[in-house]
């Protein structure tokens, strides 16, 4: 037990540092899961990306690239949670989905299927396309 607020805030830090896989849950159900780099860079879950999307980018000339992804609808009640995907009613991407596929995430659950390597995400139709840009590629203040 920590002797001080010092040594508490040691041990909080320490616990952090101990946690490098990063799960993303909802309605107690694992959605996206990845070492933090991998899912903060490529998430592959369409509620991951709305998150990701909402964190702020302290480089002005980043910040003016990025998308946000706003989610429409309620948050569903973790009593009486959606059938298949729990997050279909709130999915920006199945909305642009054909009519069988927007069907399959209504009425089948998602497994957590393997992605990469430690990447692992419950979702039918996974994202491709990086939600947040690698920024260890990008000097801070440049444009590119």
């Amino acid at each position: 037990m920590p002797a001080s607020a010092n040594d508490a805030t040691e041990l909080l830090f320490r616990l952090g540092q101990i946690s490098k896989v990063r799960p993303i849950v909802m309605c107690v159900s694992a959605l996206d899961q990845a070492d933090g780099n991998a899912l903060y860079t490529q998430p592959k879950h369409p509620y991951t990306g709305a998150l990701l999307s909402a964190v702020p980018i302290a480089d002005p000339n980043l910040a003016k690239t990025k998308q946000r992804i706003i989610l429409e609808g309620d948050v569903p009640s973790p009593i009486n949670p959606p059938s298949g995907c729990r997050f279909h009613p709130r999915c920006y991407q199945m909305k642009s989905l054909e009519a069988e596929k927007q069907e399959r995430c209504r009425t089948d659950e998602p497994e957590l299927i393997a992605h990469d390597a430690g990447h692992i995400a419950a979702c039918h139709w996974p994202l491709d396309a990086r939600i947040i840009e690698d920024l260890a590629d990008t000097e801070p203040g440049s444009s590119e």
